[in-house]
């Protein structure tokens, strides 16, 4: 059974809420489009496992972190997979090899990167990127694409009490190629500037190239 790494992220008991923004962001950035987007996206040809996913002492892909119960009972007490149960584990562990679709760097707050990015299309037309958080990284970005414009905002729910911010874009610039647009596919180089009612100021910065679904 193959479980979605974005059902698996969402788990990490952070942004449960899923992809639904905090706050309305209140500065726009007009787009370019251009068909020569800017940067090197060979970061597509690399992939990871979900979060949950490790190779143990004995060469074994197994699940360590947030996982089904009943994965304990087909290893046995060393946390070896047991031989005949070697295929039932894998009908439930998800070994997926998921290609990034973000490259990117951030100052937020508890931010370890993130190799990730989800678009959706709305009803209304607009199209809402996301980043999740994971077990380092608890901080994420977001995006609305309507037209020529885009919003950005980004928010920390943090790991120490009272210390959640949500982030106003005060800038940016970023650029999209429409024929990958026309196909379904953002492919993207963006930079983007916050602040939050504390002052703070943060960047977000990096290419984007995944389906919109």
């Amino acid at each position: 059974m193959r479980v979605s790494l974005c059902l698996l992220f969402i788990g990490f008991f952070l942004f449960g809420h899923g992809s639904g923004f905090s706050q309305t962001p209140e500065l726009p950035v007009i787009i370019k489009w251009s068909n020569t987007v800017p940067g090197d996206f060979s970061f597509t040809t690399q992939w990871s496992y979900a979060e949950n996913v490790f190779r143990n002492q004995f060469g074994q892909l197994v699940c360590n972190g947030f996982c089904p119960g009943r994965l304990d009972k087909l290893t046995d007490s060393s946390g070896r997979i047991i031989d005949d149960s070697m295929a039932v584990y894998y009908q439930i562990l998800d070994t997926t090899h998921y290609f990034h679709t973000l490259h990117c760097t951030s100052n937020c707050s508890e931010f370890a990167g993130t190799d990730f990015i989800y678009a959706t299309t709305q009803t209304s037309g607009t199209v809402e990127c996301y980043t999740l958080a994971g077990v380092a990284t608890h901080c994420r970005l977001m995006l609305s694409i309507k037209s020529d414009t885009c919003f950005a905002s980004a928010e920390l729910k943090s790991i120490i009490a009272g210390e959640d911010q949500a982030y106003t874009c005060t800038g940016g610039h970023v650029t999209i190629d429409p024929e990958q647009w026309k196909k379904g596919i953002i492919k993207a180089a963006f930079r983007f500037e916050f602040d939050a009612n504390t002052r703070e100021h943060i960047f977000w910065e990096g290419l984007i190239l995944c389906p919109i679904k």
